[in-house]
């Protein structure tokens, strides 16, 4: 059981991507010469494989009802459609939970969830045309971690484009503002510019943050599972685990 283990720590700091290129390189060599853990790795991509599908079927089937509901003008779901949704949640979290033992994902708060899967984004760069002397100081600011500093500058300004409201979204997010980040994520995500889909994400994880109830935040994650973009979908899945989790141990509302 010890040594299974051990495999499935392994397993899963290779998929996870925590691992440093010499780690990799002699997880792959393993790979080709123990057949314990090859059995192991294939076994768990197997029954993660299966979670994951199972529930993007799910997350899809949700919002696409909640839309339909939303057409319709309703705005409470029948009883039997939430009790069936939770019943085929805790089928599929038993199932992952049982496989991975004490190896299972952790149940972590909302908040906690939305801070490990925080990423900054590129620093705001140059440009060759005129900018705006606030702007200018606000992406000095920002570029020095001077997050209050970039709020101060340009949360007064009455007239800001997609890359102001983006870096003052992220300033408020490292701030711990999380319900201040929301309305600027969430309008960047709805338009055209080049930041709508990662606006997407990072609406998802200040919803996280702030912790605005299951139904919210269950609508975005299906949204960005859906979306168009490759990287957000595989992290929106990943999380989605650790939103399982947490709402299993009841610390998800």
């Amino acid at each position: 059981m010890e040594k299974e283990n051990e495999y499935t720590r392994q397993v899963e700091a290779y998929l996870g991507g925590t691992m440093n290129p010499e780690e990799r390189k002699s997880f792959k060599k393993s790979l080709e010469e123990n057949e314990e853990l090859t059995d192991v790795y294939r076994e768990y991509q197997f029954m993660q494989g299966a979670v994951e599908y199972h529930l993007e079927q799910e997350l899809r089937e949700k919002l696409n009802r909640w839309e339909k509901e939303e057409k319709r003008g309703s705005k409470l779901r029948p009883l039997h459609v939430a009790l069936s949704a939770a019943a085929g949640v805790l089928i599929l979290v038993t199932a992952f939970f049982l496989f991975r033992d004490s190896q299972h994902t952790p149940a972590l708060p909302p908040t906690e969830i939305a801070l490990n899967f925080y990423q900054p984004p590129p620093q705001p760069g140059t440009s060759l045309s005129a900018e705006p002397e606030a702007w200018m100081a606000a992406k000095k600011a920002y570029r020095s971690g001077n997050f209050a500093t970039v709020v101060e500058i340009l949360a007064p300004l009455t007239e800001r484009d997609p890359e102001m409201d983006y870096y003052l979204a992220h300033s408020y997010f490292q701030l711990g503002n999380f319900n201040a980040a929301l309305p600027l994520f969430n309008a960047l995500a709805g338009g055209d510019s080049s930041f709508r889909g990662a606006s997407g994400w990072y609406y998802l994880l200040a919803l996280l943050g702030a912790e605005s109830g299951q139904d919210r935040i269950e609508r975005q994650l299906g949204r960005v599972i859906q979306g168009n973009d490759p990287d957000f979908r595989e992290k929106a899945k990943q999380l989605s685990r650790y939103w399982e989790a947490a709402k299993a141990e009841g610390i998800a509302d």
